[in-house]
């Protein structure tokens, strides 16, 4: 964890508090204050409600003596219980837990601590996405770091293992009426070795690759000291966990499964879901401490061509048309990022620090920095992302739970947003193209909502007039701050009809005080 004077901090009781993980454009899923991945907003629209069964972290820890303990690496799931049925088995409701935990964010790294009043080991997860300002690149990766350092205060060495288990992501379709995860395809989990690395590859070939859920997902460790089990044991119901658990929880260990999918169970016919779990070994020294590496990537890579929002194109022959989204043209799949991410992983890491350091660091008050630092995990949530080869970059006004509020990069609401321009100017700048050069009319009218980037109608409504002068003002800030007169030159004659429109339009009298009809 970067060492700041200030971080910000919270406990298992702060049971709202999360750390995205996930970069600018390419969705993201929360870390919960619990140590539980939750969230996984990685399929191009907010999904605030949808998580993955079965997704989680697991330690067993072995001593001298021989006795061992299990838990999953996660605080226990606090009260109150309201499930009318009870907890599906896919949350692993019954497993053992920590007792608490402890999260500190110095953003955009986290740390979250685990106690067990039965546990002796510490347990750490200190896990983050690059942030790098004037990088939107890469500030733009799918993927995140995650890493559990274990420290061992005995007098003797311990073995511990911590594994990975994730669902296969790919083809979602939503929940049946017992949650379980709907897959519109089958999916394949492939344990594979690259580059001094080992993971788990989630994908599928039953899928056309335009479709919405055609992706990608994989989990991969630099560690050498590992087993897997690329695909759960595929049996009736919750088979495949008690296998699972069975094994780890006794061994540490995991072996692939002798049965091939499809054998197993007439069940299989009813379920499309595989499971795979990645397992890293080690013996701890007495006084000694061990970090144990996962590296989790995604390519969801088809956008809808269209604002898929509360205020819904009416061309419904766009409804299953995508557009490609930027962040894949630079990860075309979920291995590329991963072997990006462990190839860059010091220099990603140092030019993080050095925002983090600057800003929580920095004389301002607490209240400024904790202010700051919440508010800026927008430019990487749901509520932005980027199409086209270009990187266009699109916004929303904010996000409801499964869908985008208010769309088209709203002239009168982004007027009042100031981190992008001074974090990522490029992204900035790339908004005033959209408005000056293809939303602005040859009467000087803009759009305050893009519809252009999608070649759809024009907006009809009434210029909203603080969106429209703002630009102009944005306009200027983002000169001053990058001294790049092209910017200017390239849409001196929109920003000319811009002004002559506002001059006619709401200032009839010429007084120099608008007096005509305003959106706003």
């Amino acid at each position: 964890m970067i060492k700041t004077k200030y971080l910000q901090k919270y406990t298992s009781k702060h049971t709202e508090v999360k750390h995205l993980l996930g970069g600018i454009g390419t969705g993201n899923i929360s870390l919960g204050v619990r140590g539980n991945l939750c969230e996984f907003e990685i399929f191009n629209t907010p999904s605030k409600n949808i998580d993955m069964p079965y997704t989680f972290f697991a330690t067993h820890i072995k001593y001298c003596d021989g006795k061992s303990t299990n838990r999953i690496l996660e605080a226990e799931i606090p009260m109150p219980h309201r499930r009318p049925v009870g907890y599906p088995s896919l949350e692993l409701a019954g497993l053992p837990r920590f007792d608490s935990s402890k999260m500190e964010v110095a953003y955009p790294f986290s740390k979250v601590t685990l106690f067990d009043k039965e546990v002796p080991l510490k347990f750490t997860m200190e896990s983050y996405t690059p942030f790098i300002p004037l990088n939107p690149d890469d500030s733009g990766i799918p993927g995140a770091y995650i890493t559990f350092n274990v420290y061992n205060p005995l007098n003797e060495d311990v073995e511990v293992s911590i594994s990975s288990s994730f669902a296969n992501p790919v083809a979602f379709d939503g929940y049946d009426l017992f949650h379980n995860m709907i897959q519109k395809a089958d999916v394949i989990n492939e344990y594979y070795e690259e580059n001094g690395y080992k993971g788990i590859h989630y994908f599928t070939n039953d899928l056309n690759k335009k479709d919405r859920m055609y992706g990608d997902f994989s989990v991969a460790t630099p560690e050498q000291t590992i087993t897997h089990k690329a695909t759960w044991l595929c049996g009736a119901w919750w088979d495949g966990m008690h296998d699972f658990w069975n094994q780890f929880s006794a061994t540490g260990e995991l072996t692939e499964e002798e049965t091939k999918i499809g054998q197993s169970s007439a069940f299989n016919s009813l379920s499309r879901l595989r499971v795979g779990s990645l397992c890293i070994k080690k013996t701890i020294k007495a006084k000694s401490k061990e970090s144990f590496k996962f590296i989790i990537a995604w390519n969801f890579p088809n956008h809808a061509n269209y604002w898929e929002g509360h205020l819904v194109s009416t061309n419904k022959s766009k409804r299953n048309k995508t557009v490609r989204n930027y962040y894949s043209y630079k990860h075309p799949n979920a291995i590329s990022t991963i072997d990006y991410l462990i190839n860059n992983e010091k220099r990603l890491f140092d030019e993080s620090a050095k925002f983090t350091k600057a800003l929580y660091n920095s004389t301002v008050p607490v209240e400024i920095i904790d202010a700051v630092s919440a508010n800026i995990t927008t430019i990487r949530s749901t509520t932005c992302f980027r199409i086209r080869k270009e990187g266009t970059f699109l916004a929303w006004e904010g996000c409801f739970e499964n869908k985008g509020s208010c769309e088209g990069n709203c002239t009168h609401v982004w007027n009042y947003a100031q981190s992008l321009a001074f974090l990522f100017p490029t992204l900035e700048q790339n908004m005033r193209k959209t408005e000056f050069l293809h939303e602005t009319d040859e009467k000087g009218a803009m759009s305050f909502r893009t519809n252009s980037v999608f070649n759809d109608p024009k907006w009809d409504m009434l210029p909203a007039t603080d969106g429209q002068l703002g630009c102009v003002i944005r306009l200027y800030r983002d000169w001053r701050l990058s001294g790049d007169n092209n910017l200017i030159v390239s849409m001196w004659d929109a920003v000319k009809r811009v002004m002559k429109f506002a001059e006619e339009f709401w200032d009839s009298d010429k007084d120099g005080v608008l007096d005509s009809r305003q959106h706003n």
